[in-house]
Protein backbone atom coordinates (compact mmCIF):
# COMPACT_ATOMS: atom_id res chain seq x y z
CA UNK A 1 0.00 0.00 0.00
CA UNK A 2 1.37 3.37 -0.97
CA UNK A 3 -0.20 6.37 0.67
CA UNK A 4 -0.24 7.76 4.17
CA UNK A 5 -0.98 6.81 7.75
CA UNK A 6 -2.53 9.51 9.90
CA UNK A 7 -1.80 8.80 13.55
CA UNK A 8 -3.27 10.74 16.46
CA UNK A 9 -1.70 9.86 19.81
CA UNK A 10 -3.76 10.88 22.84
CA UNK A 11 -2.24 11.04 26.32
CA UNK A 12 -4.47 11.49 29.35
CA UNK A 13 -3.55 12.10 32.96
CA UNK A 14 -4.40 9.23 35.29
CA UNK A 15 -7.01 11.42 37.03
CA UNK A 16 -9.16 11.38 33.88
CA UNK A 17 -7.71 8.47 31.89
CA UNK A 18 -10.70 6.16 32.29
CA UNK A 19 -13.19 8.81 31.22
CA UNK A 20 -11.07 9.85 28.26
CA UNK A 21 -10.56 6.25 27.14
CA UNK A 22 -14.32 5.68 27.26
CA UNK A 23 -14.94 8.86 25.24
CA UNK A 24 -12.32 7.91 22.66
CA UNK A 25 -13.64 4.34 22.32
CA UNK A 26 -17.33 5.23 22.14
CA UNK A 27 -17.47 8.70 20.56
CA UNK A 28 -14.26 9.94 18.97
CA UNK A 29 -12.99 6.77 17.27
CA UNK A 30 -16.37 5.71 15.80
CA UNK A 31 -17.02 9.23 14.50
CA UNK A 32 -13.63 9.59 12.84
CA UNK A 33 -13.82 6.03 11.45
CA UNK A 34 -16.84 7.20 9.43
CA UNK A 35 -14.86 9.95 7.65
CA UNK A 36 -14.76 9.53 3.89
CA UNK A 37 -11.42 8.10 2.75
CA UNK A 38 -10.08 7.38 6.24
CA UNK A 39 -9.54 3.65 5.74
CA UNK A 40 -8.66 0.71 8.00
CA UNK A 41 -9.16 2.50 11.32
CA UNK A 42 -7.27 1.20 14.32
CA UNK A 43 -7.52 2.08 18.00
CA UNK A 44 -4.35 1.10 19.83
CA UNK A 45 -3.36 1.26 23.48
CA UNK A 46 0.25 2.27 24.06
CA UNK A 47 1.57 0.44 27.13
CA UNK A 48 2.56 2.95 29.81
CA UNK A 49 2.88 2.68 33.59
CA UNK A 50 -0.50 3.31 35.28
CA UNK A 51 0.93 6.23 37.25
CA UNK A 52 1.59 7.97 33.93
CA UNK A 53 -2.05 7.77 32.86
CA UNK A 54 -3.37 6.38 29.60
CA UNK A 55 -1.99 6.71 26.08
CA UNK A 56 -3.80 5.54 22.97
CA UNK A 57 -3.30 6.02 19.26
CA UNK A 58 -5.85 6.22 16.48
CA UNK A 59 -4.58 5.31 13.02
CA UNK A 60 -6.16 5.71 9.62
CA UNK A 61 -4.81 4.92 6.16
CA UNK A 62 -5.21 7.68 3.58
CA UNK A 63 -4.61 7.57 -0.17
CA UNK A 64 -3.82 11.28 -0.27
CA UNK A 65 -3.07 14.17 2.06
CA UNK A 66 -6.00 15.95 0.41
CA UNK A 67 -8.24 13.90 2.70
CA UNK A 68 -6.94 16.03 5.59
CA UNK A 69 -7.65 19.34 3.83
CA UNK A 70 -11.00 19.85 5.57
CA UNK A 71 -9.89 18.44 8.93
CA UNK A 72 -8.40 20.60 11.66
CA UNK A 73 -7.69 18.61 14.82
CA UNK A 74 -7.79 21.64 17.13
CA UNK A 75 -11.23 22.68 15.86
CA UNK A 76 -12.84 19.25 15.75
CA UNK A 77 -15.94 19.45 18.01
CA UNK A 78 -15.12 16.22 19.86
CA UNK A 79 -11.53 17.30 20.53
CA UNK A 80 -12.78 20.71 21.61
CA UNK A 81 -15.17 19.05 24.06
CA UNK A 82 -12.41 16.98 25.67
CA UNK A 83 -10.19 20.06 25.91
CA UNK A 84 -13.00 22.08 27.55
CA UNK A 85 -13.57 19.41 30.19
CA UNK A 86 -9.99 18.28 30.93
CA UNK A 87 -7.75 21.04 29.60
CA UNK A 88 -4.05 20.19 29.64
CA UNK A 89 -4.70 16.83 31.29
CA UNK A 90 -5.33 15.48 27.77
CA UNK A 91 -2.86 16.04 24.95
CA UNK A 92 -3.22 15.25 21.25
CA UNK A 93 -0.22 14.56 19.01
CA UNK A 94 -1.05 14.22 15.31
CA UNK A 95 1.51 12.65 12.96
CA UNK A 96 1.21 12.16 9.22
CA UNK A 97 3.46 9.38 7.89
CA UNK A 98 4.10 8.51 4.26
CA UNK A 99 4.22 4.79 3.46
CA UNK A 100 7.38 4.20 1.42
CA UNK A 101 7.72 0.45 1.56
Amino acid sequence: MKGYIYNITISADRSCGGDVLYFVEHRLFPTWAERQGWERPKLLRIPTPMEDGITVALQFELESTKLLADFELASDPLVTRIQEVYGEKVLFYPTLMEVIG
